[in-house]
């Protein structure tokens, strides 16, 4: 949010100078018999407009530190440098390894270690026999073998091992089905995000390709229409507001996407973490 909201911050900054410039080119205009003379009102309201959002932004801004501070500590009184991380999302891969996420191997955990106790005591109702051979040299006697064959046999099996065995699995069959709800949910979660990722990034093309694009000729046109005496400067004013909507837009859409990645890659890419763990063990 901070990086977004000190782009916003240049971009705002860049037009107030940009503001300046374009005062005197209307009072030109003016001194030299061209014009209305309420055109020289036009650009000193873009100044107070220009201010007035970049006012909203700073108090945005030192309410992101305020958060960032308060979970940071001292370290999030320091700027954000560089640009934003740019993390590739790759959603055949994070479907794929959505089975390393916590949750899911937590539950399947927990059923593994379910159907080991079912296995357990399934074994139990079986007999446990056991072979032992004994050989033992006497000088006073004759040499002696022995074979012992000793097996165990359940007791009780229908009323203690019976139900010993079917809470066991009755257990394990519980955790089974909690481990796929789990599974089923987490990529269900996937999907929706992977979806609104997607949508976001159409979003920001169709912002950064068209719209600025269309916007900045726009502008272009009513500079050239009032220059020209064609057309009027509160046309050029409203352009140049369109344009700055369209460009503010782009940044804002362009941080939403940043955070989208980013929350897909910290929860759901255990691929990579995994890969990052091995290279700092080697």
């Amino acid at each position: 949010e901070l990086h977004t909201l000190d782009r916003q911050l240049v971009l705002l900054e860049e037009l107030i100078a940009e503001n300046r410039l374009f005062d005197k080119a209307v009072r030109a205009r003016l001194s030299s018999g061209q014009g209305k003379a309420i055109d020289s009102v036009a650009p000193r309201q873009e100044a107070v407009t220009l201010l007035d959002r970049r006012d909203a932004l700073l108090a945005r801004q030192r309410q992101a530190k305020a958060r960032l501070i308060r979970w940071l500590g001292e370290a999030g009184r320091q700027s954000p440098a560089g640009q934003a991380p740019d993390f590739a999302i790759n959603a055949e891969q994070l479907l794929n390894s959505l089975h390393k996420h916590p949750e899911l191997e937590i539950a399947s955990r927990q059923a593994s270690v379910a159907q080991a106790n079912a296995d357990e005591a399934r074994a139990a109702k079986k007999p446990d026999w056991a072979l032992t051979l004994a050989y033992m040299n006497r000088e006073e006697f004759s040499d002696m073998a022995m074979l012992q064959v000793n097996v165990d046999l359940p007791l009780f099996s229908r009323s203690r091992q019976g139900p010993r065995i079917a809470s066991a699995e009755a257990e394990w069959q519980a955790l089974e089905s909690r481990a796929e709800a789990v599974r089923r949910e987490h990529e269900a979660m996937l999907q929706s995000d992977l979806a609104e990722y997607e949508r976001q990034e159409r979003t920001l093309a169709r912002q950064r390709e068209q719209l600025v694009p269309l916007a900045k000729e726009k502008v272009g046109l009513a500079r050239a229409a009032w220059r020209g005496g064609d057309g009027s400067l509160a046309d050029l004013v409203r352009a140049r507001s369109e344009w700055l909507d369209a460009k503010l837009k782009e940044i804002d859409l362009s941080g939403q996407y940043d955070q989208q990645a980013a929350a897909l890659h910290f929860t759901y890419d255990h691929h990579g973490m995994v890969g990052e763990e091995q290279d700092d063990e080697h």
